[in-house]
C-alpha cells in the first residue's frame, strides 16, 4: 500500500504482487477521519482477499504530515491480525525509482502508485517481513520486473 502524503490530503493506492490495483488512487483528508477511512478501505480489501497475511504500508517521509497516519495504521486493531508494518521512504529514493517508469506524469495519485509498487519498499524491509508477506526472495541475482504499468 502506498500513501502520498500532503498537508491537507493524502492519496492511497494498494496493489497486490501482480500489480493489480486493490485501492486505486483514492484521496482522503489528512485528518483523523481520513485515517479512519483508510483503515476501513484496507480492512475491506483484506476481508475480500483472504490470501494476504501482512499489510505493508509505504509513505514518503514528509516530516510531521505523515507521522500520525503511519502510527494510526500500524497500530490499528482492525489491521493488527495482518502484522501491519509502515515504512517511511526517502523522497529522493522514491523520485529516483519513479524515473524507471519513463513516462509517468507527476500527480499525487501516480505518486501513491509508485510508493505502493513493491520494489522501493523491499529495500527497507528485513527478509523475515518479506517472507511473511509471501514475497519471493532472491538472494543472488536480480529480481525481474517486466516494466508493465497498470493503466491509470
Amino acid at each position: 500500500m502506498g500513501i502520498n502524503i500532503g498537508s491537507r490530503t493524502n492519496v492511497i493506492s494498494a496493489l497486490n504482487f501482480d500489480q493489480d490495483f486493490l485501492i486505486r488512487m483514492v484521496p482522503v483528508a489528512n485528518a483523523q477521519g481520513g485515517a479512519e477511512q483508510m483503515e476501513e478501505m484496507v480492512a475491506q480489501v483484506l476481508s475480500q482477499h483472504h490470501e494476504f497475511r501482512t499489510v505493508i504500508i509505504g509513505l514518503e517521509s514528509t516530516g510531521f504530515y505523515g507521522v500520525h497516519i503511519a502510527n494510526y495504521l500500524s497500530t490499528s486493531e482492525k489491521l493488527a491480525p495482518f502484522s501491519t508494518k509502515a515504512y517511511c521512504l526517502n523522497p529522493n529514493e522514491v523520485k529516483q525509482y519513479k524515473k524507471s517508469f519513463n513516462s509517468l506524469d507527476k500527480n499525487d495519485g501516480i505518486d501513491s502508485f509508485v510508493i505502493a509498487e513493491p520494489q522501493p519498499l523491499f529495500c527497507h524491509m528485513p527478509l523475515d517481513t518479506l517472507y511473511a508477506a509471501g514475497c519471493p526472495i532472491v538472494i543472488e541475482g536480480t529480481a525481474y520486473f517486466d516494466g508493465a504499468i497498470p493503466p491509470f
